[in-house]
């Protein structure tokens, strides 16, 4: 199939990184999102098919903050798609197969598609505390619930290079890579690195889940969803998380990237 590489989420922090990497490399990508033409909206299943169309090959990401998002990627999955795309790529998570069987149904539809399928299962990315809610604050501070616990946080780079190989070569066919960095850093370990990289002082000031789960909500997101993000923070503060994982050299043969150079 000569159509184009389809990057759902393609302005999102994985997706628009997806999108470049792919295009830079000489790949007809196409971006998807609420704005995109043609249009992408993950509460209007109609608008699924058209926009799917023609594509060689998918990348999947579920919509962000919902938590749904496994549901509607597995009705996307099932539904959706062009009888011709040869690939699909998912990006779920590390750690997703100890939350239960229902956790998994977007991994298992895409593994019983009929296509060649990679699933990408990364650790937090470093880039939650330079685009997301861990970024510090008006006062260079970083404020969240980890304690001193410790995780691999993966640099969205590394992210995008497996996803791209994994669009563009059926060397990973029936892969499930586990993402995560070269070392498991504290919230004071990302601090530092984010002054190294920096030049600004930037410090750690570890809160408690209930301060992080009420500024979460203020900031729009449903207090369901925040409450999750709370439990996986616990996570990391227990040192539940601290391990890491191999799927980037495993894919690229390299090193996984330090994080927040």
């Amino acid at each position: 199939m000569t159509g184009p590489i389809t990057v759902l989420g393609g302005t999102g922090k994985s997706g628009r990184r997806i999108t470049d990497r792919l295009r830079r490399l000489g790949y007809d990508a196409r971006p998807l999102g609420r704005t995109s033409t043609p249009r992408f909206e993950w509460t209007e299943p109609p608008t699924w098919r058209p926009a799917l169309a023609r594509s060689r090959a998918v990348y999947l990401v579920g919509a962000p903050y919902r938590l749904d998002a496994t549901d509607l990627l597995t009705e996307l999955v099932s539904t959706a798609l062009d009888p011709a795309t040869e690939r699909l790529v998912l990006l779920s998570a590390r750690g997703i197969e100890a939350a239960g069987p229902t956790a998994l149904t977007a991994e298992t539809a895409v593994r019983d598609s009929g296509r060649s399928w990679t699933v990408l299962r990364p650790a937090w990315f470093a880039q939650t505390f330079t685009e997301d809610f861990g970024a510090p604050g008006a006062d260079d501070t970083i404020r969240l619930p980890l304690g001193d616990g410790a995780h691999p946080y993966v640099e969205l780079a590394d992210v995008a290079e497996v996803a791209v190989a994994a669009l563009t070569s059926d060397e990973h066919h029936g892969r499930v890579y586990e993402l995560s960095g070269q070392a498991p850093l504290t919230g004071s370990d990302v601090a530092a690195a984010l002054t190294a990289a920096g030049g600004q002082p930037v410090s750690y000031a570890p809160i408690d889940r209930a301060s992080f789960v009420a500024t979460r909500v203020a900031e729009g997101i449903s207090p369901a969803y925040a409450e999750l993000l709370g439990d996986l923070m616990d996570l990391i503060a227990r040192g539940w998380d601290a391990h890491l994982s191999t799927g980037v050299s495993d894919a690229l043969g390299r090193p996984a990237t330090a994080v927040l150079r």
